[in-house]
C-alpha cells in the first residue's frame, strides 16, 4: 500500500483472515465490566485460555486520546474489550485495526465487535505485533504482555504456556514483547502520532523499557500519559509473590502489618516527530 496512512480500509478488511463465520459452540457469553458504569455482554472462549479484562486494561485505555478521522492500531486485542471502549468513546475515529496473537481470542473479539454494531469501524487480525498491518496510524496502543511469569502464578494469566495456545508473557525480565513492540511501532506511526504503552515496574524491567523508548523516539518525546495507578494485592497474592522464585524489579508497597500491598501500573506515551 503506497499511502503512508491507511485509507483503503476495505483492502485490509478483506485481508482479515478471520473474516468468516465462527462456530458459537466454542464460545460463551457473560457480562464483563469494561469500565466504571460500563458492563457489556461479551463472548469469550470455552475450555481454552483467554485473558479477562482487568484494571490494567482500563488503566491503559483511560489516557488514550483519539481524534476524529484518526486511524488506530491496537496491538493485543484480547477478546476486544479495549477495542469496544475506544469505539464507544471515540465515534469519530476513521478505523480501528486490532491484532491478537491467540486465535480463539481474535475470534471472540470479532464476535464482540459485530454483536455491538461496530463491524464497519473495526477489523481484527490474528498475528504477532504489527505483522498483519500495512501503512501507518495516527494512534497506536499496545496492551501486549509486559510481565514475567509471575502473572501466571498470581492467576492473572491462564496457566497454559504460549507454545500450546496460552497467552504470551514478557520473558525473564518482562520486556520480551514490549521492546519489539516499541521498535516496530515507530515504523507504523505517522509523524505527529502517539504510541501508548504500559510499564509494570514491579513485575518487569521498567527502566529497560523506558530507555529503549527514549532511544527510539528521543528522550523529549517520551512522557507519562497519566498518573501511575496503584492496584491492591490481597494477602494471598503477597504470599505468592514472596514465595515465588521470580524476582520483583521494584519492591511491593505494603501496609504496616505486611498483610496488604499495592503494585504499580504506569502508562507512557511517545510522540513521533519529523526528526525521529
Amino acid at each position: 500500500m503506497n499511502d503512508p496512512l491507511i485509507s483503503d480500509t476495505e483492502s485490509l478488511q478483506q485481508a482479515d483472515a478471520g473474516g468468516g463465520e465462527v462456530s458459537l459452540d466454542q464460545f460463551k457469553k457473560e457480562p464483563i465490566q469494561l469500565d466504571k458504569g460500563c458492563v457489556l455482554e461479551l463472548w469469550h472462549p470455552v475450555n481454552l485460555p483467554w485473558f479477562r479484562p482487568n484494571q490494567v486494561t482500563r488503566t491503559v485505555a483511560d489516557p488514550v486520546v483519539i481524534r476524529p478521522g484518526d486511524v488506530v492500531f491496537e496491538i493485543g486485542a484480547g477478546i476486544g474489550s479495549m477495542t469496544l471502549l475506544f469505539l464507544q468513546k471515540f465515534p469519530g475515529l476513521k478505523h480501528l485495526y486490532s491484532v491478537e496473537v491467540v486465535p480463539q481470542q481474535a475470534d471472540a473479539a470479532r464476535l464482540n465487535i459485530r454483536e455491538h454494531g461496530f463491524r464497519e469501524q473495526a477489523t481484527v487480525f490474528e498475528g504477532s505485533l504489527f505483522s498483519p498491518l500495512e501503512g501507518r496510524a495516527n494512534v497506536i496502543v499496545g496492551d501486549c504482555s509486559g510481565m514475567t511469569a509471575i502473572g501466571r502464578e498470581l492467576e492473572w494469566y491462564p496457566p497454559e504456556p504460549e507454545d500450546i495456545g496460552g497467552i504470551p508473557l514478557g520473558g525473564a525480565d518482562g520486556t520480551e514483547v514490549t521492546l519489539p513492540f516499541l521498535e516496530q511501532s515507530q515504523r507504523h506511526l505517522m509523524p505527529g502520532g502517539t504510541v501508548y504503552f504500559p510499564v509494570i515496574p514491579n513485575f518487569s524491567d521498567g527502566d529497560k523499557i523506558l530507555q529503549a523508548a527514549r532511544e527510539i523516539y528521543g528522550a523529549a518525546q517520551v512522557e507519562p500519559a497519566a498518573e501511575a495507578r496503584k492496584i491492591p494485592l490481597t494477602q494471598r497474592q503477597l504470599e505468592i509473590i514472596d514465595q515465588s522464585e521470580i524476582k520483583t524489579f521494584r519492591p511491593i508497597e505494603r501496609n504496616s502489618t505486611g498483610t496488604r500491598g499495592r503494585w504499580v501500573c504506569e502508562v507512557w506515551k511517545a510522540t513521533h516527530n519529523d526528526r525521529t
